[in-house]
């Protein structure tokens, strides 16, 4: 193996590195994404029931109904959040991943690495 091949298999091993290490990121933070938006959902149903249920005590419907509203509404807003920051990681996930691939091919096009590689007995390389 010369040293052009190897420098060129260690970009290529860099790269699968960095996609996997885009891919491990990306993974943590849709799961970050998730459980965010499950405990908000979770809390808001848990007030608005708690709200709900002393409007019930002491008979007043409308407030019940008002509460269903708003309770509606912030679960739609935590959904659309959700939603937001989702296809933002996405995008972000791709732009990295594009990155990468464009680095690799940049260096895997170069003809000769030779001029990157240091010369330890001083002898004269080809040039």
């Amino acid at each position: 193996m010369t040293d052009n091949e190897k420098i060129k298999n260690m970009i290529e091993n860099a790269y699968l590195q960095q996609k996997q290490m885009i891919e491990l990121n990306y993974t943590q933070f849709k799961n970050i994404i998730e459980n965010a938006y499950l405990q908000q959902k979770q809390m808001i149903e848990t007030n608005a029931s708690i709200m709900k249920n002393y409007s019930n005590m002491f008979g007043n419907s409308e407030i019940v109904s008002n509460i269903e509203k708003v309770e509606s509404h912030f679960l739609a807003l935590n959904e659309e959040s959700k939603k937001s920051m989702m296809h933002q990681l996405d995008l972000i996930r791709d732009n990295f991943l594009s990155i990468a691939s464009r680095i690799k091919e940049e260096y895997t096009n170069m003809p000769n690495f030779d001029k990157f590689v240091p010369n330890f007995n001083c002898s004269e390389r080809p040039k």
